[in-house]
């Protein structure tokens, strides 16, 4: 694993390859469970409590008669906990990988998540979240973006002008949105760079995490799209 801010050691790993990445569970002394994504973590059972408070808390919060909420990427069912302890009406989570949903459906995963992907409001939609996002026609009260980090090696078009931009169309008018921006404060910065231009008002927030490290949210409220 490659891990930000300490060595873990682990009592038990599983890996396993699915069609579209590397996908490993573990359990370590100092961090409890541990999910990684291609070698790099997922969430740790330590720090991703705090984690999702700062991705879900601050715009539900904001939109306190949500109703619908669209969450993209996240499909460790985490983020999805989160949201449905609010009274929303309808979440959907859209996810690339069905393994990752798989595996979060049972197990040590499904305990952690409360068996979130079982709930009656959740709607869980197997695709590539830009492509979802071009064919989507519904604005949603608010939006929970979880995408792969640009600074750990992955595709920086998932924080590109085009994919933000859908976001911020698919998003009510008083809604908000909020965004995993990245690790490296360069890369949220630009996140907030591309969002500033399309939201009403935008907040950029530092946090840091014991196994996590440094990372950075961004809060859009109110798309001017």
């Amino acid at each position: 694993m490659n891990d930000k801010n300490m060595v873990l050691h682990y009592n038990s790993y599983k890996e396993v390859t699915t069609p579209r990445q590397t996908l490993a569970i573990g359990r370590t002394d100092e961090a409890g469970l541990v999910m990684d994504l291609n070698g790099q973590v997922q969430f740790t059972e330590a720090d991703e409590k705090d984690y999702h408070a700062g991705l879900v808390r601050p715009a539900m919060g904001a939109v306190s008669d949500a109703k619908s909420v669209l969450i993209l990427g996240a499909g460790d069912g985490l983020a999805l906990r989160d949201v449905l302890a609010y009274p929303v009406q309808d979440v959907t989570l859209v996810e690339y990988d069905p393994v990752v949903v798989a595996v979060s459906r049972l197990g040590p995963v499904a305990r952690l998540n409360k068996n979130s992907f079982s709930d009656p409001r959740a709607t869980t939609v197997i695709d590539d979240a830009r492509e979802f996002l071009k064919r989507n026609k519904k604005l949603w009260d608010v939006i929970i973006v979880d995408f792969p980090d640009p600074s750990e090696g992955h595709s920086p078009d998932f924080y590109g002008r085009k994919t933000i931009e859908m976001i911020m169309r698919s998003v009510q008018p008083s809604g908000a949105v909020s965004f995993h921006a990245s690790a490296d404060p360069m890369n949220a910065l630009r996140v907030v760079e591309e969002v500033k231009r399309l939201a009403r008002h935008v907040k950029l927030v530092h946090r840091k995490f014991r196994v996590l490290g440094d990372t950075y949210f961004v809060l859009a409220l109110g798309s001017r799209l």
